[in-house]
């Protein structure tokens, strides 16, 4: 039996086994079936066998917290899970940490109390990343609700990207090619670039699309 969906808000292209995307709307949700690898964007999730959809009553945020930002350091990201409404209570909770690419971080589960998140309330949880070189990756964070049966009832994800070279780090939701832009930008600040090159890099980056390769700068 394939397991369930993996589910979150997505903005830009995302890494699924190492493969870059194309950009989905900001409102849209990623749904991986991991048992078929078929990737599409739906407004709801599937949630069970049976072909019912419905939408997780739950939210996970993923953010990058204060600290280093450089090749080698540990990196701190800050998950916040929340709920507007009432949770099962026959249901546990967990919330799962992975990363790939240059994002290495020990798959981690940790338990969710859906007390301590109904009704608008938050559970946030440090969890630190190494970035190993310079390259991209994503960092996922995972919540998932399963029955007292051991079935999945549903899964919802957020992700960030990273792409890295020898001096910075950056991090961000908006997809792969906006850390490209942010990259260059820095390049340009710092003279590394001349602004005729920037000017034509820049018009490059935006009518290339999205990739599955990204050139490092100064990795």
């Amino acid at each position: 039996m394939p397991e369930k969906s993996i589910v979150g808000p997505l903005v830009g292209p995302i890494l699924v086994a190492g493969l870059t995307l194309a950009a989905c709307g900001s409102d849209a949700n990623v749904v991986f079936d991991e048992g078929t690898g078929v990737v599409a964007t739906d407004p709801e999730v599937v949630a069970d066998d049976g072909g019912d959809k419905v939408t997780p009553p739950a939210t996970v945020r993923l953010d990058l917290g204060d600290g280093q930002r450089t090749i080698g350091d540990s990196m701190t990201f800050v998950v916040a899970v929340s709920a507007p409404g009432e949770l099962d209570d026959d249901a546990s909770y967990s919330l799962i940490l992975d990363g790939t690419g240059v994002a290495r971080v020990a798959e981690q589960q940790h338990a969710v109390d859906p007390t301590s998140i109904a009704h608008g309330g938050v559970q946030s949880i440090d969890h630190d990343v190494v970035i190993t070189g310079g390259g991209v990756g994503e960092i996922v964070a995972r919540l998932v609700a399963v029955a007292a049966d051991g079935s999945e009832l549903w899964a919802t994800a957020d992700h960030l990207q990273i792409l890295a070279d020898a001096d910075d780090v950056f991090v961000g939701r908006a997809g792969l090619l906006a850390l490209r832009e942010q990259q260059l930008r820095r390049d340009l600040e710092q003279g590394r670039v001349t602004p005729e090159e920037f000017d034509d890099l820049l018009t490059e980056l935006r009518g290339g699309g999205a990739t599955s390769e990204i050139t490092v700068v100064g990795g």
